[in-house]
């Protein structure tokens, strides 16, 4: 997933400068635009210059991206592509095998909320896409998503700024259609109604890195609305493989920090303030499904809840999975720090270790469990009305060694 990897690369080298086209905001572009494409396309690739503008490029519809097509700006400050109407995604890279979008602005309509705006994106696309590059990018103001992708293999985002998107989240990167080898590191996603970053569909091999995530649940002023979203989303009805979620910073957010389940899920060294509910929640949806996820390591992040006499505060939750490691991490204010659920039908918890974790400032208790085992819980600190409440000391099979109290 890396610069050799092949993503965003061109079959070939030629450049093609667009100094015809309008850039005092006036006159739609989008036919030359999709002529400069085809052009390139027809040759196999190549890439196109998009000059600075006075004001900017108008683009009143969706361009076709074709296959080994690249587009360079100057910079988001100077190169930006309007689209004033928003009924419709500005480019569409369904089917589209490799390609890269650099240094330039996509701007939309903002967030009214007619019904024929649903489709209208920055960048989307509805299968079969594979290596595409978003780079240097600032993508505001859209109705449905900044980006909205399904069906992709090979995508990389970075080092973009994402925000005020409404109906379907900043970054889409899965509706149905399985997401593969996905890296998102080093961008901005904020204010954004239903989540900063989500899958609605499978993924595989996902890595999500360094980025500022705030307000997901926004509505166009306070992110606390009432919308149901969570700064990161990847979890859903299907069998999730192989996620990396590393060092982000997640403020504010409707829902939860982090949600998310997978055969193999990293959630370390992140950074979480004033989530709603839970800081991190590891679990499918739905929670009761015969077949726990497994190898979940969940280490080193700091978690910063609001209000710790609020019984929907938690820091940590973990349901239906098996072998896991929940270590070194830092919750602040949480009503319950760290929720383990394994009993119910369908539901399991077990080879577990929970370790090394600082618990501060607490509501009812440092640990909740329900059902499962065998768990080691060791060499945890706390502060809490109670350290360990079990809902069924008989269904759970855990250990207690060497769990210190913190004074006051």
């Amino acid at each position: 997933m890396d610069g050799a990897s092949g993503i965003g690369s061109t079959a070939i080298s030629s450049s093609f400068h667009t100094d015809m086209l309008c850039d005092l905001g006036e006159t739609d572009n989008l036919p030359i635009l999709q002529a400069m494409v085809d052009h390139l396309g027809d040759r196999g690739g190549g890439t196109l210059q998009l000059p600075a503008s006075r004001r900017h490029f108008r683009c009143d519809g969706t361009i076709r991206w074709r296959s080994g097509v690249s587009l360079r700006g100057q910079g988001a400050a100077v190169s930006r592509l309007v689209q004033p109407t928003g009924r419709l995604p500005l480019i569409d890279i369904t089917g589209v095998r490799g390609a890269r979008f650099d240094a330039i602005a996509m701007e939309g309509s903002g967030l009214a909320s007619e019904p024929d705006r649903d489709y209208a994106s920055a960048i989307h696309g509805v299968g079969d896409s594979a290596d595409i590059a978003i780079t240097r990018c600032e993508i505001r103001d859209w109705h449905r998503a900044g980006v909205a992708v399904d069906g992709i293999d090979g995508l990389e985002i970075s080092n973009c700024v994402v925000e005020r998107t409404y109906s379907s989240g900043g970054v889409v990167i899965s509706k149905g259609q399985m997401g593969r080898r996905i890296r998102i590191t080093g961008n901005r996603i904020t204010k954004t109604q239903f989540g900063n970053l989500h899958a609605w569909g499978p993924v595989s091999d996902i890595f999500v890195s360094e980025n500022y995530l705030d307000e997901s649940g926004w509505q166009g002023g306070d992110y606390r609305q009432g919308n149901v979203a969570d700064n990161i989303t990847l979890y859903n009805d299907a069998r999730n493989q192989n996620i990396i979620i590393r060092s982000n910073i997640c403020l504010n957010s409707g829902e939860n920090g982090i949600h998310a389940a997978a055969d193999g899920l990293v959630i370390e060294g992140n950074v979480i303030r004033s989530p709603k509910l839970y800081g991190i929640i590891a679990s499918h949806k739905p929670y009761e499904r015969p077949d726990p996820f497994t190898q979940v390591s969940i280490r080193g992040n700091i978690i910063e809840c609001v209000d710790a006499s609020d019984p929907d505060s938690r820091g940590i939750g973990l349901r239906n999975c098996e072998g896991f490691l929940v270590a070194d991490n830092q919750i602040v204010r949480a009503h319950m720090g760290i929720e383990i659920l394994g009993q119910g039908e369908g539901l399991s918890a077990r080879s577990g270790l929970v370790t090394g974790n600082i618990l501060r400032k607490g509501g009812a208790c440092a640990l909740l469990l329900r059902g499962g085992g065998p768990i080691l819980i060791a060499r945890n600190f706390w502060q809490a009305d109670t350290f360990c409440m079990y809902e069924d000391r008989s269904a759970i099979h855990a250990i207690e060694m060497h769990n210190s109290q913190i004074a006051e």
